[in-house]
């Protein structure tokens, strides 16, 4: 029943926003030479939130290295701002919707974090 949860709260969730990330990175990419500063950090961001959804999708078949802790991390770090967004502007039955597709990968990923750190 876990993977089911994983899947449902994590994976599909997680494969939406990492294909959305690569529209902040070609936007960081343009801005690079015009704003160096903001197009940085664009690119940035989407690079986290692309290795977090690879590392949470090879996290979720129990695929673990040494660079899956960071991977995770990255990716919690990326979808961090986009929940927080929702959170600060809650309205109950429309903000339930971008809360599933934002913070269903934080818990899974922390979830997999404590799984693989903690004894």
């Amino acid at each position: 029943m876990t993977g089911l949860f994983v899947i449902l709260f994590g994976v599909m969730p997680v494969i939406v926003l990492g294909l959305l990330a690569f529209v902040p990175l070609l936007a960081g990419l343009a801005m690079l030479f015009d704003q160096p500063g903001y197009g940085a950090l664009l690119t940035l961001w989407a690079t986290a939130g692309i290795v977090g959804s690879l590392t949470l999708m090879r996290a979720s078949r129990d695929s673990f290295d040494e660079n899956t802790s960071l991977g995770l991390l990255a990716g919690i770090a990326a979808a961090a701002p986009l929940a927080g967004m929702v959170l600060i502007n809650w309205h109950f039955p429309s903000s339930l919707f971008v809360l599933y597709w934002t913070a269903g990968p934080i818990i899974v990923a922390c979830g997999f974090l404590g799984k693989r750190l903690l004894p």
